[in-house]
């Protein structure tokens, strides 16, 4: 006897949207055929016109996100972007409110751990001149 599968992908064919799709039933019927699963993943296609979900940071707080994450100081960041120190400051409060974070560090922290700053960028090279 095969083991069975402990994860299960559901397409539900054409733009149906949440809700033209009986979400309960499905769940019903994938327990009822794979007793053993433990994972459900139901891919419903976006109605045709739907936008697209904003992202969780602008392509700026992710920018200078990726720099606090490596130790980079306000003054720093600015220099290296051609912003101000307040320019800055006003991205960071802004992934601060969107991350839920209260802090650089912390704001870093979170943006990391959801995957949401690049893994293979460093700072481009960018080397702050010394105060």
């Amino acid at each position: 006897m095969a083991p069975q599968s402990r994860s299960l992908v559901v397409q539900v064919p054409g733009p149906a949207g949440p809700a033209g799709v009986d979400l309960n039933g499905l769940l019903a019927a994938a327990l009822a055929a794979n007793p053993g699963l433990r994972e459900l993943v139901i891919r419903i296609p976006a109605a045709p016109g739907a936008r697209a979900p904003r992202p969780v940071l602008t392509a700026r707080e992710t920018e200078i996100l990726t720099f606090v994450a490596q130790g980079f100081t306000n003054e720093q960041i600015a220099e290296c972007l051609w912003l101000t120190p307040d320019t800055v400051k006003f991205h960071l409060r802004n992934a601060f409110r969107r991350l839920g974070a209260h802090g650089r560090h912390e704001a870093a922290r979170v943006a990391w751990e959801r995957h949401l700053l690049p893994s293979d960028q460093v700072s481009d090279g960018c080397t702050p001149h010394p105060a």
